[in-house]
């Protein structure tokens, strides 16, 4: 019984052996086929002129959307007159990208598509503006090429324009000029317009072009030269000068660069971690985290390579944590050229948190906390409301500090995630925990004080994230400038132009939205207000408006058309500044010009004429020479000058003593090279009988 039992059982494993034999021929799975896409498709530019060359990128994924290399892209562009590219066929390097250059033949509009060999396509628009002509040639030189970043430093940009044959241009022909970020001047006016000119070069990556330092707008030339001076700006970064002249035959334009660097002397220093925490020596996690130490000037720039950066551990559990594993410190590291110094933080054997702080010289860096064994969120914001304070002046000046914490998917951390607070300018409230995701601290004006930016660190335990938030702690008024004013006013009574005031503290900083600016002009009207926003900006913007003058008090002889000099002042609190603007008189207009003198006349006599010179718009005219002569009798003082009242009262008519002339005609010439008059008037003639 027992061998039957054997024997089936032998027979079972033998037939599901060769069942399965059975199932893995009959069920061997078909090998697929990988698929590919196109993931993106870009051209830098994506508007360009006919002289010029775009730079087209592809990034082909595979279907888990990894980069995927070696694969061939074909470019091409409809309609195929547009232009052509170079190469034509792309393979992907390890990034999954594939380039070519596109070289356009003529304007217009057209798709630039990418296609693999599967079918799998993508498309992007360009389009191509028309050149400049060649019919004008612009030199620029610029000395010196180099700028600190200071926002005062200067160099001389001088251009020089002449026709295709060498010939300097006209005299007057108009350069204008713009500085900033580099850009494509498709509609070639020689400014950034918005919506039609391609940005290229986005230094500060908002997404937007910004004009960098100050540039006179424009110029004219003189022998074909035009010279204009370039004023920095705060931050270091390459700066694009564009020239450009448009003339009714062609226009012509020139780029070059600025840079501006920043400097050597360290102001603050920021400290951070983007690593996760450490655990604990030998417990299988991460040991060492890399901390960066990041050096700043006076105007917020990163220092140069090779300045030297000491970091120290302040505090610690005294588990054999170290800096490089020499350890407490302090540890000198080189700044690179990104103004970055770093070491390598490793832990010890006890858990705890681990304090370390930066400094060159006197210049500390707030302090950065990691706490061993601590997981870290993913990302933090930080936020301030106001931004800007009046503190510099003040002691305890609040503003409320918020932090934002969320892991990786965006979610809020869980509650009492601990966030910490510091500062190197004034005082921070150091420690908060998370609720819903935020944290909450309070900034308090006070001393230290640097240089009115208090900059304000946020990390969670461990300084696994952070944030670095520039509040503004200014002072009161101390600099006050005119940025734009009227060169010149017609003394009409409606003419006007834009005044606009900028107001900044002891430190250069913006004063707070708000602020007082008391306007006062000799001549005209202008209108007094406080400043707006304080963060980005701290303006108040008016108008100068003319006025029709009372007198000339600039009465030179011949007259020079200026009416007066009007004294524009603007204050904010104990401190002002001034600007002149001429206001500017007409030529001489008959219709408000007179004689005036007696009439009838007694054969015999003499009498005073008095003449009155005016414009059109009612302003008296000094410094016009009037010569008069009669026609049958004579005048004394024949050549006079108009006083500031517009009025030459040196004539005298003399009658003749013939009583057969009934009559005479007064005529008075004005000479003036600005444009005169002649004026007539008839004068009787009687016995007194």
């Amino acid at each position: 019984m027992r061998k039957g039992i054997l024997y089936l059982s032998w027979a079972l494993v033998l037939l599901f052996l060769s069942f399965s034999v059975w199932v893995s021929c009959e069920k061997k799975p078909l090998e697929s086929k990988e698929e590919l896409s196109i993931q993106t498709l870009k051209a830098t530019p994506s508007s360009m002129q006919r002289n010029n060359t775009s730079t087209v990128e592809a990034w082909v994924m595979d279907q888990k959307g990894s980069p995927k290399s070696g694969v061939e892209v074909t470019f091409s562009v409809s309609p195929d007159s547009l232009g052509w590219f170079s190469p034509a066929i792309a393979t992907t390097g390890t990034d999954g990208k594939a380039s070519a250059v596109f070289h356009p033949f003529y304007i217009g509009t057209g798709l630039i598509e990418a296609s693999l060999s599967s079918g799998a396509n993508k498309n992007t628009q360009i389009t191509v503006a028309q050149s400049y002509s060649a019919g004008i040639l612009i030199q620029m030189e610029i000395e010196p090429s180099s700028l600190i970043a200071d926002g005062v430093s200067t160099c001389d940009v001088t251009v020089t324009v002449t026709d295709s044959s060498g010939n300097p241009v006209g005299d007057g022909t108009v350069i204008k000029f713009s500085a900033g970020e580099k850009f494509v001047d498709i509609d070639g006016d020689g400014y950034f317009t918005e919506f039609v000119d391609s940005l290229v070069y986005d230094s500060n990556a908002n997404g937007r072009w910004d004009p960098i330092g100050l540039i006179n707008s424009q110029a004219t030339t003189t022998s074909g030269v035009a010279n204009v001076t370039y004023t920095s700006g705060v931050v270091a970064t390459s700066v694009y000068i564009k020239a450009t002249v448009v003339t009714t035959s062609a226009t012509a334009q020139k780029e070059n660069t600025i840079q501006l660097t920043p400097n050597t002397q360290i102001a603050s220093i920021t400290m951070a971690s983007p690593g996760p925490s450490i655990q604990v020596k030998g417990t299988g996690g991460l040991e060492s985290i890399l901390i960066t130490a990041t050096g700043w000037d006076e105007n917020g720039n990163r220092v140069p390579g090779g300045i030297v950066i000491s970091f120290v551990i302040t505090d610690g559990p005294n588990g054999g944590e170290n800096i490089n594993g020499e350890g407490y410190g302090p540890i000198t590291a080189n700044t690179n050229s990104l103004g970055e110094a770093s070491v390598t933080l490793n832990s010890g054997t006890v858990s705890g948190t681990i304090r370390l702080k930066a400094n060159a010289g006197s210049v500390l860096s707030q302090v950065t906390k990691v706490t061993v064994s601590a997981g870290p969120p993913a990302h933090l914001s930080l936020g301030a409301d106001p931004l800007n304070i009046r503190g510099w002046d003040y002691i305890n000046v609040t503003s409320d500090i918020v932090a934002l914490v969320v892991d990786v998917y965006g979610n809020p951390v869980p509650d009492n995630t601990s966030v910490y607070f510091s500062t190197e300018e004034g005082m921070v409230d150091s420690h908060s925990e998370t609720l819903n995701g935020l944290a909450k601290s309070v900034y308090h004006s006070g001393e230290p004080r640097n240089n009115g930016i208090a900059y304000i660190y946020a990390s969670t335990a461990g300084g696994t994230v952070g944030d670095t938030l520039g509040l503004i702690v200014s002072g009161p008024p101390a600099y006050v400038e005119f940025l734009t004013y009227p060169s010149t006013l017609l003394a009409d009574g409606i003419s006007d132009g834009d005044v606009i005031v900028r107001v900044l503290d002891i430190n250069r900083n913006f004063v707070v939205g708000g602020t007082q600016v008391k306007m006062e002009t000799d001549f005209g009207s202008i209108g007094s207000g406080a400043t707006v926003d304080g963060i980005n900006n701290s303006t108040w913007e008016t108008k100068l408006k003319s006025a029709v003058l009372s007198r000339d008090y600039s009465p030179v002889s011949p007259d020079n058309g200026i009416g007066t000099v009007s004294l524009v002042k603007a204050r904010s609190g104990w401190v002002e500044n001034f600007v002149t603007v001429p206001f500017l008189t007409g030529k001489a207009y008959s219709k408000n010009c007179a004689i005036d003198m007696p009439t009838p006349v007694q054969y015999g006599s003499a009498v005073p004429v008095e003449v009155t010179i005016k414009d059109r718009y009612g302003n008296p005219l000094g410094g016009h020479t009037l010569s008069a002569s009669s026609f049958g009798c004579s005048i004394s003082g024949p050549t006079q000058i108009t006083d500031e009242y517009g009025i030459a009262s040196g004539f005298s008519f003399i009658a003749t003593s013939d009583t057969t002339v009934k009559s005479s005609t007064v005529t008075v010439y004005d000479s003036d090279p600005r444009g005169g008059v002649v004026l007539s008037t008839k004068v009787s003639l009687t016995s007194g009988e």
